[in-house]
């Protein structure tokens, strides 16, 4: 009996693997045949087809309000309120009237009213506060809206700051990034100065705060209403007056900027030490600026840029401010032919939005 009983529910046990392993779709493959990797999930990289959630913000644990952890990126969120820091304790404020244009808070979800699952979004003036601001915006309170800009902290939240894009994915419309930083518009194919073999440059016969305008040079612009001007700086104890370039964005009305100092042709092949030098100073440092350093050349019916920021000392945030630091001498042997040297600025406008940045004593023999 107890045979028969054993024989039963071994059977029955068999029965029951047998019947588990064809219907649990949850069993593994076998090792020889391991399952095939889901490929339909979407990775988010903050691209604008790929653009990072709220969660993904926060979870990059940004630190700095002036260092980003990411630079140039979309991110997507409803929009959930402004944030309030008049008021103590601060609020985020999901109704009318709402406090200010300055910035706006993102989340997953459009009712969410957990701080925690929250980001801040900075809205720098120009386009993107004029279209996002909820003091001035007030219904699109709740849209889903995609932001492109750099993760970092801010007003003690993860966030996103210098935001210079848009994008409402209710309606698809919005505005794309600014193409700052390219050199697109830099084109010299039809430039027809004599190249020289030598610079000596220390922006002597400037006018103060009129557009540089030197024979040889050239001040040009690729976003925003400035340029590259000439500064004339008088000391209050009477010492002598100093004169040089100066880049600045402080209180322009254009989102973004960017120009260019650009030298005369040069001809490296008459140099005589084939080497730049100059000097930069800084004042109201900012991370959204900066000041990079090129050499144009004319190749195949366009002018291609090689930068050399990294091989000539720049001015720091740590530097001290109103000084002029020297660069070092930079080697030029590398270039042949006819080429130019040419110093990019990139800042957001605004008000104290941008770092003012000097040039002096360009020389190049």
């Amino acid at each position: 009996m107890k045979k028969k009983l054993l024989f039963l529910s071994t059977l029955v046990l068999a029965l029951g693997l047998a019947f588990t392993s064809c219907n649990n779709t949850n069993e593994p493959d076998d090792p020889d045949n391991p399952d095939t990797p889901d490929t339909t999930k979407v990775v988010a990289d903050g691209t604008k087809e790929k653009p990072f959630t709220v969660s993904d913000i926060i979870q990059l644990k940004p630190e700095s309000t002036t260092e980003a952890t990411k630079t140039n990126v979309w991110a997507k969120g409803f929009i959930v309120g402004v944030y309030n820091s008049d008021v103590k304790p601060s609020v985020v404020e999901n109704k009318e009237p709402f406090a200010n244009d300055y910035n706006i808070m993102l989340a997953e979800k459009e009712d969410e009213t957990d701080m925690s699952k929250m980001i801040c979004v900075q809205l720098p003036a120009g386009d993107v506060r004029a279209a996002l601001g909820l003091k001035t915006n007030p219904n699109v309170i709740k849209r889903p809206v995609l932001v492109y800009g750099d993760v970092m902290k801010y007003n003690n939240f993860s966030g996103i700051k210098n935001t210079s894009a848009y994008w409402f994915t209710d309606t698809n419309t919005g505005i794309e990034p600014p193409t700052t930083g390219t050199g697109a518009a830099i084109d010299l194919t039809s430039d027809t100065t004599t190249p020289v073999t030598s610079i000596n440059e220390d922006f002597s016969t400037v006018e103060n705060n009129k557009d540089i305008d030197l024979a040889g040079w050239k001040a040009l612009k690729v976003l925003g209403d400035r340029n590259w001007q000439g500064k004339i700086y008088t000391p209050k104890d009477g010492g002598e007056e100093e004169k040089y370039a100066q880049a600045s964005a402080h209180n322009g009305k254009a989102a973004d900027y960017e120009y260019w100092l650009i030298t005369p042709p040069i001809n490296v092949d008459g140099l005589t030490s084939k080497t730049l030098e100059f000097k930069t100073a800084k004042a109201y440092w900012t991370a959204t600026s900066s000041l990079k350093v090129f050499v144009l050349k004319n190749e195949n019916g366009k002018t291609t840029q090689t930068e050399i920021t990294d091989k000539a000392y720049i001015v720091k945030d740590t530097d001290k401010d109103h000084t002029f630091m020297p660069s070092g001498s930079v080697s030029l042997s590398d270039y042949s032919g006819t080429i130019y040297i040419g110093y990019q600025y990139i800042a957001k406008g605004g008000a104290s939005n941008s770092t003012t940045f000097r040039v002096d004593d360009v020389v190049v023999k």
